[in-house]
């Protein structure tokens, strides 16, 4: 007798098959729901970044060059070389003073930034879901040197040679948390 030759799939070959090709599907598109939550994730954080990576670097920027700061009930009094040019925006070093406070636009808490001196007076909005700005001194001016009067301070208590800046979003997310150590010291 001649055995035939099998040229089919049986029916459980087929079924079991079916099954890999179902898991390995399975595995393969929650791999890639995972890549794309991850990447939309990225994406949502990039967006925020830039903006608060200027804010921060206009900030920075500020506190460095006051020689004057009083922290109020109502925000932050800087006064020092902080005019800057209307075009450009580039520090000028000429005698300025910069007001760090929240206002309210819309329901929505903005931070905003008030700068005075020679080159003229501007307002602008920094941050739109502001929660809070803290200073705290890390090193305290000694007595003496607060009796000084400074003419650069604008009669203002000097800048602390190093403090910690703490800015938050209305939703209590932490933006911006750097100590300074101001070089004026």
């Amino acid at each position: 007798m001649k055995k035939r030759s099998r040229r089919g799939f049986t029916l459980i070959e087929l079924v079991a098959s079916a099954v890999l090709t179902a898991m390995l599907a399975v595995t393969l598109m929650s791999v890639v729901w995972s890549v794309v939550r991850e990447s939309a994730q990225l994406a949502k954080s990039q967006i925020w970044r830039a903006p608060v990576t200027q804010l921060v670097a206009q900030m920075r920027r500020d506190f460095q060059n006051a020689r004057g700061m009083a922290v109020t009930p109502v925000g932050i009094q800087l006064h020092g070389f902080l005019d800057q040019d209307r075009r450009s925006g580039d520090s000028t070093l000429l005698a300025g003073s910069v007001q760090y406070q929240p206002a309210f636009v819309a329901n929505r808490r903005v931070l905003v930034r008030r700068a005075a001196g020679a080159t003229g007076s501007r307002t602008a909005p920094l941050w739109i879901g502001f929660g809070s700005l803290q200073i705290e001194p890390l090193e305290f001016t000694d007595a003496e040197d607060a009796l000084l009067d400074d003419p650069l301070a604008g009669g203002l208590p000097p800048v602390p040679g190093s403090f910690r800046v703490t800015m938050t979003s209305d939703q209590g997310h932490v933006l911006w948390r750097e100590v300074i150590h101001h070089h004026g010291h």
